[in-house]
């Protein structure tokens, strides 16, 4: 790594000398309402530094579990809730709105294996959401295109 990867890594708090919260590593939150009353979740995906986090993985591992366990849950509950409008209508909601933000997305952060499979590990749980998602938006792609 150059001095360079490094000062970038500590800016979104995770170096490998450094304090590690998950949570700000792996940012995410919910934004509001659709038209539709739908939820709508952004990942800022571009924001997390899975590299930083796949060099400590095993120091890691109860949090990095204890995230996905509440971000899981956090889809869960949006999954099986209910909006109550203005009239007092209560509507089942069972879809959500997702937004992935690659601001600041760098493929380096896929660079190695270890950081690949963090990724893959956690995107494999997504997958019992597939039919959850009414629609989303890939934004920020610069990085990619």
């Amino acid at each position: 790594l150059t001095d360079t990867d490094l000062a970038d890594r500590k800016q979104y708090n995770v170096a490998s000398e450094d304090t590690i919260d998950v949570f700000k590593a792996l940012p995410y939150y919910f934004s509001g309402y659709d038209f539709d009353d739908l939820p709508i979740i952004v990942i800022e995906i571009g924001h997390w530094d899975v590299f930083g986090l796949s060099e400590v993985q095993d120091k890691l591992e109860s949090e990095l579990e204890r995230f996905e366990d509440v971000f899981y849950g956090c889809l869960e509950r949006i999954s099986n809730s209910s909006v109550v409008n203005i009239d007092g209508d209560e509507t089942k909601v069972d879809e959500f709105v997702l937004i992935i933000d690659f601001d600041d997305f760098n493929l380096k952060m896929m660079s190695t294996s270890a950081s690949s499979r963090l990724m893959l590990k956690f995107w494999k749980r997504f997958k019992k959401y597939d039919n959850a998602v009414a629609y989303g938006f890939y934004i920020n792609l610069n990085a990619i295109s």
